[in-house]
Order: C-alpha cells, then structure tokens, then sequence
C-alpha cells in the first residue's frame, strides 16, 4: 500500500516546528546522559554472571566464539557487540559496558521522538529528563548486559510501526520490523515490540469505534480527514491498513530474527531456550511477591540522579510550552497559513485554554508537580509509573467521548493505545517471572513516556491554574510550605541512597588479579606447554572467568567436578579450582567438593564483596546487608593423597 498523499497545509501541521528550547534541552540531555553513564570509567568492570558470560566469546574460538550454553542466555546480537567492542578497542575494563553505553544514551532521543508523536514536545522533553537522570537505567547502561540495548531497539520499533499505521505507509512498518527483529536478536522477549504495536492499534481501531460517539470518526472513516488544528494525518486507519501493516512488521521481524532461530538448531531449537525459561516462571501464585520486590528494587535504585530527574522535568516542561507559546500567539489571526507548532502537538492531553492571557505555566503549578514527583520517587516509582499514566489515559478518553466536535488525530489516539497496550500488558506479565531487576526495565519504558504527559497534563490542568493561582497569596505561601517538607523528606529518603547506577563494580576484576598473582607464585617452579603455565577451572563466575584470561594460562568452565576425580589421569600443567559465590551457594557443588576435597589443596582466599546490582537478582533490598559478606578460594589440584 503507498503512502497517503497530504497537501502543504496538512504536513506544517503534522509536523510542528521544534522551538531551540526543546532542541537545545534535547542536544542538553543527551549529552549529560552519556557524562551521568560513563562517569567514573574506573568503576566499571565485568561482575555480573551474565555479563561474564557475553563478554567472553572470544576466549572460546573452537566453541564458534560462543561461551558454553550462550545461547541460553541471550541472542547474539550483544555478544557479537561486545567481541568486536573489545576488537576495536582494546581489553580495558569498560569496554564490554560500550554497546550499552552507546545505546542506552542514544534512547533519549529515541525516547522523546517516540513521546512527541504521542503527547507533544513538552511531554516528551519531560519523559526524557526522567531517562536522562533515571539511576536504574544508569545502572544497566554501565553493564555489559542485554537490557538497555533492548530498550532502544523496542523504543525504535513501535515508533516506526507506530509512524507506518498512521501514514498508511508499509515501509515504514518495514522499519519497524526490521527493529523488532534486532530487539528479538538482543534478548528473546524482543518479540514484544510487535506484540505492543498490534495490541495497541487493534484495541485503537476497536475502542475507537465502541467510546466515541461518531462511530469511530477518523479512525473508521476512510474519507473523513482530521481537524488541521489536530496536526495529525489526513487519511483514516482502516482495518485493511492495519492488518497489512501488522504482516509487513511481523514478516520483517521474522526474517531479521530467522538468523538466530537457524543458529540454534544445533544446540537443540528454541525448544531448549524455551524450556530452560520455564524454570524461571513463577506464575500467578508468585504475581505479587514478585511485584512487591520490584518495587523495593525501584525505591533502592532512586538516589540523587532520580531525584534531580523528577525536580528537572516539570520545569522543562515549563520551559518548553513557554517557548511554543511564544513560537505562536494563538490569540492571533494566523492568516492564511497554519500554525508552525499545532496546539495538540505542544500540549494534547490537556490544552491551556484559548483565552488564557498568560504565557507560562504558574510557578505554583511547577512546585506542586515538583512535589508530587520528589515525593512520589520516595514513596513508590513503580505504582506511579502505572496510575499516573492511567488516570490521565481515562481522563482523555472521557474528554473525548463527551466532545461533541473534537476529533481524535491518528496518531494521537494511536498513542494513547499503544502506550497503555505497553504498560497494563507489561505490569501483568512482568511479575509473572523470577524478579530479577533487569526485567522492569521496559515497563519503565513506558512509564516514563506515561509520567511526561501526565506532567503536561498536571501543569497545563484546571486545578493547577485556578486552585493555586497567583494571586491567592495564603495558598501560595502553603504550597511553597508543602513542597519544602516533601523535599526534606525526600533528601532524607534519597541520602542514605547516594549514586546507586555509578557505584563501582570492580572487587570481582580486583581479585581475579589477586588470583594471578596467587597461582603464578604457587607455580613458579612449574612446566609449560607452547606458553601455557597453568589450567584454571572456575566453578560458575564467568566474570572470574573472564577476568582471569591470558595467553599463559589455560581457561575452562565447569558446572561440575569431574577434572579432580583421583581416578582421572593427572594434568601435565599445574591444575586450579576457582569457586566463588555461585560455587558454594550451589548445592551440587557442595556435596561434589566433599568427595574429592583430599584432591583440593587450598591456595587462596579473598573476601569478596558483591554490589547491590549483582545481589539484587537473588535477594531483596532489606537482605543486602547479609549477603555483602562473599568469597572466592583458589585451591590447586594434586593426587594421590585419597
């Protein structure tokens, strides 16, 4: 299907001017979210065992550079991301952290184009002040993980698809398939970028037809064109052009992701990365311990950068529509041309009245909203990313039901969809699963999108300009009042916190060097072979693992003992164990170790002390203090002693 011809008129309108404000606070943004992610560089190191895992492909070039058991991990695509980061750019400790790096700064800008074609450019700035300075993204952008890398590709895949079913165009669907396939090839739930875009378009078309009292009005008339001063595309979505853009994306997204399907079926087809997945279910009789933990996993990760986040964004919202009014009067006549920036683009959940003589949002009305986001990054960020964008899903829709002349633009009303498609979808399906912290991550996707255009709404809403107004002095004094106390608590709350995203992560690479160190004197005297000095096996820490590499040593992973039974022939090199925290919380070890300890000599033991972002997979906030206590022993292989 080609795309719908609009006039002139019509594309001024579907494309409101950015004002150097938005763009300058974009370009701001963005740059201080790579400053925030990278500093300090010398705290970032390989911990995490999954980490350990895609960042030591290339220590196995017989295995098809390929960790054992990669594949159920993770797709290739961030592992071969990794191998040609550490190619390029040498072995340093940050490295492996580089594709997340590079890809989660670049959502800032994926992120506020996504939320401008939804709710504008006010609510799009404030959704990407709240990324920019969010310490839990920080904190997996600082990682060699998958996680931060799949929130782009899913941002850029249901914008795309998003942009192909408002303009009836099928190659931009194609785009968005294409992003859905590189998402799928990230982690195994990419999938869900199609899931979100048909779900959410379907439930657009239908609810479009069921809630409004014009039988769907654009969106099931496919000869009515929408209102100019909607600034949304001329054509109406039919249900012929959402079910072909559906194919396009999906066919796309198969292909793209064939690759990655045809690559495991020798390590047994998807059937064995879906069944190793299953041990990760919890089902429903988990849903609400394991939302419970995802929530205190929020609160920890709401230090100092998150607070900074949730003061900035009402007042760059200020800013923002301050500068659009500006762009243009719209108490002016326009003349024959239309407006350089729509009305609804700059604020369409809820629009400052035409007859409104001021030209900035209320001081008043940034403090209130200041407030109730400190107090709200305290008190509990996960129900607030849902209930905040509901309320103002449902307030919308009613408007619009009880809107005798509005007219729902597409790509409006699309978003509205979409957006709660994304969130209600994701906060029941989430909890479902294990609580590892990683997992929330696209559900605050969407809930910082949510929270923008709820900040838009709170702002330029009734109750901020008429309640708080100015000139109630009395009001004004206890708003101020109000909002210093919720401040203080919330500096209370967020000190003991600090920077949680930049917390150093470099005790595990510290004692893989002390590890070096021990075994190259315990060996001194010993034999080589073609350069090789000494054979480590390390029990379950593929970051041990990948720290401990060299060219004059012998790697392997083991998820067993069997290389220490006395009835083995001995190893022609001086043989290590390498056991750390997954080794003795692993039950299995424990009783193996006990059959073959007279083989085990002690060499070492180091103390180690996790970080927060690895011991949260495993335990809950309140149980850190615990389990900080860890460590990793290095025992050298001898027989004959049984």
């Amino acid at each position: 299907m080609a795309d719908s011809s609009t006039d002139t008129s019509q594309l001024q309108s579907s494309a409101p001017q950015i004002t150097r404000t938005e763009f300058a606070l974009l370009v701001g943004l963005t740059l201080l979210a790579l400053v925030v992610r990278v500093f300090p560089a010398s705290g970032l190191a390989v911990e995490h065992f999954d980490e350990g895992v895609y960042a030591s492909n290339l220590l196995f070039p017989d295995d098809g550079y390929a960790f054992p058991a990669r594949h159920l991990y993770a797709p290739p695509l961030v592992p071969s991301l990794i191998e040609w980061s550490i190619i390029l750019c040498g072995s340093a400790r940050w490295v492996p952290m580089l594709p997340s790096l590079v890809l989660g700064t670049a959502s800032i800008p994926v992120l506020w184009w996504l939320s401008r074609r939804w709710f504008g450019g006010a609510a799009a700035i404030a959704a990407a002040t709240l990324l920019t300075f969010s310490d839990y993204h920080i904190a997996f952008c600082r990682s060699a993980l998958t996680d931060a890398p799949l929130l782009f590709f899913i941002l850029a895949s249901v914008g795309w698809i998003d942009r192909g079913l408002s303009k009836q165009s099928m190659w931009q669907c194609g785009v968005g398939g294409l992003a859905a396939g590189l998402a799928w090839a990230t982690k195994y739930n990419g999938w869900l970028a199609v899931a979100i875009a048909v779900s959410g378009s379907a439930a657009a078309w239908l609810m479009g037809r069921l809630l409004l009292d014009r039988s769907g009005a654009v969106l099931a008339n496919p000869d009515r064109t929408s209102t100019p001063e909607l600034g949304q595309e001329s054509r109406a979505i039919d249900l012929r052009g959402l079910l072909v853009g559906w194919c396009v994306a999906v066919v796309v997204a198969v292909i793209v992701w064939s690759p990655v399907w045809w690559g495991l079926q020798d390590r047994g087809g998807y059937a064995a990365v879906a069944n190793n997945h299953r041990n990760y279910v919890g089902g429903w009789s988990e849903w609400l311990p394991s939302l419970q933990r995802h929530q205190a996993v929020q609160k920890h990760f709401a230090g100092w950068f998150t607070l900074l986040g949730v003061v900035l964004a009402p007042l760059s919202v200020a800013a923002v529509i301050r500068a659009e009014r500006f762009t243009w009067n719209e108490n002016g006549d326009s003349g024959d041309q239309e407006p350089l920036v729509s009305q609804s683009n700059r604020s369409p959940w809820n629009e400052l009245s035409a007859d409104d003589s001021r030209e900035q949002v209320p001081t008043t009305s940034v403090v209130v909203v200041a407030s109730a986001m400190m107090s709200a990054s305290v008190l509990d960020p996960v129900i607030v990313m849902l209930i905040w964008p509901l309320t103002d899903w449902i307030a919308r829709v009613l408007e619009l039901r009880k809107s005798k002349d509005e007219v729902p633009g597409r790509t409006h009303w699309l978003g509205l969809w979409l957006c709660l498609a994304w969130i209600v979808g994701l906060a029941l399906a989430t909890p479902l699963y294990r609580p590892y912290p990683r997992l929330l991550m696209l559900f605050c996707g969407a809930g910082w999108i949510g929270i923008g255009s709820a900040i838009v709404r709170l702002l330029t809403g009734k109750l901020a300009r008429n309640s708080l107004s100015p000139t109630r002095p009395l009001r004004r004094r206890l708003t101020i009042i109000i909002a210093a106390l919720v401040l203080l608590l919330t500096v209370t709350q967020t000190a003991r916190k600090g920077l949680p995203g930049n917390v150093a992560r470099t005790d595990l690479a510290d004692i893989a060097g002390k590890v070096r160190v021990a075994i190259q004197f315990d060996s001194k005297d010993g034999p080589s072979i073609s350069g090789v000095r000494q054979l480590i096996y390390v029990f379950a820490e593929p970051g041990l693992l990948h720290h401990l590499a060299g060219d004059d040593v012998g790697l392997g992973p083991i998820t067993d003992l069997k290389f220490a039974d006395s009835n083995r022939p001995p190893e022609q090199l001086p043989t290590y164990l390498v056991a750390g925290p997954h080794a003795f919380a692993n039950e299995s070890f424990n009783r193996e170790f006990k059959q073959v300890r007279d083989s085990l000599l002690p060499v070492a033991n180091f103390k180690y002390r996790p970080s927060d972002f690895v011991l949260l997979d495993d335990v809950a906030p309140d149980q850190l203090t615990e389990r900080r206590n860890q460590r990793v022993q290095v025992f050298r292989l001898v027989f004959g002693k049984r």
